[in-house]
């Protein structure tokens, strides 16, 4: 399993993957959703829960986590920032060049545990990619 989850990790397609996963082996779908620690996991979000995410997240990690994040998952947060605060965002990331791998993987981690603690402790609920609420 952990071949396939490092396989998830490096891909941008891995909800789409899963997805499909979901309707031949969903036991195995919702193992490797809960195993998938990482920030594109946002992207599953509904929307209250992604702005409790940003709202916990600091801000300076953002610009970092979202270098090179595929369209869909830029999308989610910008839809669920103020006006203000996607304007500071997008102008911060206009000016930010290129950035280094490690700040970008650490920035995401920082995020996705923001994302873990609040499942966990119940304040927001996964979703598991085909839409269905799960519980960690």
């Amino acid at each position: 399993m952990e071949y396939v989850l490092e396989i998830l990790r490096l891909g941008e397609g891995a909800d789409t993957i899963i997805k499909l996963l979901e309707y031949e082996n969903p036991e195995l779908a919702k193992d490797l959703y809960r195993s998938m620690l990482d920030f594109t996991r946002l992207a599953w979000l509904d929307d209250r829960a992604t702005r409790a995410v940003l709202w916990e997240a600091d801000e300076a990690d953002l610009v970092p986590a979202l270098y090179r994040a595929s369209e869909e998952l830029r999308e989610k947060v910008f839809t669920n920032l103020s006006e203000r605060a996607l304007a500071m965002l997008k102008e911060d990331m206009e000016r930010a060049g290129p950035i280094e791998p490690g700040a970008t993987e650490e920035a995401r981690q920082r995020i996705s545990s923001i994302m873990t603690r609040l499942e966990k402790t119940g304040e927001i609920a996964a979703v598991f990619p085909g839409g269905n609420r799960m519980f960690m």
